[in-house]
């Protein structure tokens, strides 16, 4: 049995530096994984997640990447014991972490269609602002047929039931907990920043454009700084409800900020 050298706390701190580290990854010399355990340059990565933030091991596809500017030793009995403490007593294998990309049956699922705004998630790079970006479109089509403001929530909240369950589908069969080209969320956030728009019975571009602009930037802000309650519930809440309801908040901070901009103005 392998002795245990570093504190359970340090393993805890370690990990901090595994996700939305991007420049600390770049500024780096060695990186390595500690699910794969391989060390290697930090030339070698080319994927990352969270709106590109957190670097995916070329090795084994899992976001499990430490550099060392972080600090910590990048040795084989560092990256041991970081993998005996985050994937082995909570029971990971290789076989039940597969990423999106590479799930075999993404094609066929209507829960991968949906959950990935309908294929605008696939978009590289940033995922995230190509999926809000469709959102916003497919919301300005639903405003040009005057579509009456009820309508347009009933669809945002079906919309947001929906994503827990396509979410909770793909998290299930892949093993990867909001894997970036989930898009839905941000569908359903950036369509509460436009709700006002809605309430307008004339498709009025002088006031249309700008508003679905600012609805776009501080929408897209909020979610990527996720302020405090946002960033909580980001990594508090677990499942497809913890995925939908952080952009949910996001959209409902970037409303606020929104509607003072106008009244103000």
């Amino acid at each position: 049995m392998m002795s245990k050298i570093y504190s359970d706390d340090i393993l805890k701190k370690a990990h901090q530096h595994s996700s939305l580290h991007r420049i600390e990854i770049e500024n780096s010399e060695l990186t390595g994984c500690f699910y794969c355990h391989k060390i290697y340059s930090p030339d070698e990565i080319s994927e990352w997640w969270d709106e590109e933030q957190t670097a995916v091991c070329p090795h084994c596809g899992i976001d499990s990447v430490i550099g060392s500017e972080s600090g910590y030793p990048l040795n084989k009995g560092f990256l041991d014991e970081m993998h005996a403490y985050w994937f082995m007593q909570a029971a990971y294998t290789v076989s039940n972490k597969t990423p999106l990309t590479s799930w075999d049956q993404r094609f066929k699922s209507p829960a991968f269609w949906f959950a990935t705004g309908f294929g605008s998630g696939l978009m590289r790079p940033a995922p995230g602002t190509w999926g809000s970006l469709a959102g916003v479109i497919l919301a300005l089509g639903m405003l040009f047929i005057h579509m009456p403001v009820f309508a347009f929530m009933t669809i945002m909240f079906i919309s947001f039931f929906l994503g827990i369950t396509a979410i909770n589908s793909i998290e299930k069969q892949t093993g990867i907990h909001d894997a970036p080209e989930i898009v839905i969320d941000e569908f359903v956030g950036q369509w509460i920043v436009l709700i006002p728009l809605f309430n307008n019975p004339h498709f009025e571009w002088d006031i249309i454009l700008p508003y679905s602009i600012g609805a776009f930037i501080l929408f897209r802000v909020f979610d990527i700084i996720k302020p405090w309650p946002i960033g909580w519930l980001d990594k508090h809440v677990s499942d497809g409800f913890g995925v939908m309801i952080d952009d949910v908040l996001a959209g409902i901070f970037a409303w606020l900020v929104l509607e003072a901009i106008y009244y103000f103005l």
